[in-house]
């Protein structure tokens, strides 16, 4: 009988050398443009950056980067943990949309007497 490795052994080489799951790939080809832009943001970058490139990113960068993504992750983390992200839980109590109008708009808004 071959020397034959372990499943799971097999399992982890395949994933480490799966393109698809590594960090690089998914800023670039997962992301959308504004998702990627929030990360940026987030990890500090500024306002010129906000369109950089993955490959065009330094080791310190592209460490802000995972940092951001930590700290949206702990800020998604807080809100399930206190079990506040259903839907009503942001809609109680909010007060109602109102149409904002600007002063040279043709549409007025109905004064109520």
């Amino acid at each position: 009988m071959a020397n034959a490795e372990p499943q799971g052994l097999l399992e982890i080489r395949a994933m480490i050398g799966d393109h698809r799951k590594k960090p690089g790939y998914i800023f670039t080809n997962v992301l959308s443009q504004k998702q990627r832009q929030l990360v940026l943001f987030t990890a500090g970058f500024s306002r010129l950056d906000l369109d950089k490139h993955w490959n065009d990113m330094t080791l310190d960068e592209r460490d802000k980067v995972r940092n951001g993504l930590m700290f949206l992750n702990n800020i998604v983390i807080e809100f399930i943990d206190a079990n506040a992200m259903q839907p009503e839980c942001f809609y109680h109590g909010a007060k109602p949309n109102t149409p904002r109008y600007s002063a040279d708009s043709v549409v007025t808004p109905i004064k109520q007497h």
